[in-house]
């Protein structure tokens, strides 16, 4: 089965749309394709978080890594990584 992106620009050589119909979808198809790759992600760091706890680890490192990622959050050099992350994703077919 093709995949959605390869069924718009069908559709666009086909002419049944036009540019800015097919620019529109596939924004479209990249937004979401981002936000489930970063949901899955965030989930995932959630549960390896939450699992410390659980494998006996000191308490004092699981609230340590998680003042870390707090912080880590808001600095600019993470601001620029998630921007070309992305953007990456973005690119891909």
């Amino acid at each position: 089965m093709p995949s959605e992106r390869t069924q718009i620009l069908a559709l666009f050589a086909d002419g049944h749309i036009d540019m800015a119909q097919a620019e529109r979808l596939l924004c479209l198809i990249g937004s979401r394709d981002r936000f489930l790759t970063l949901a899955l992600a965030a989930m995932l760091l959630a549960a390896a978080v939450h699992q410390l706890p659980l494998l006996q680890i000191a308490e004092s490192l699981h609230t340590g890594l998680h003042a870390a990622m707090q912080s880590v959050a808001v600095s600019q050099a993470f601001q620029q990584l998630q921007l070309f992350l992305n953007r990456f994703l973005g690119e891909l077919p």
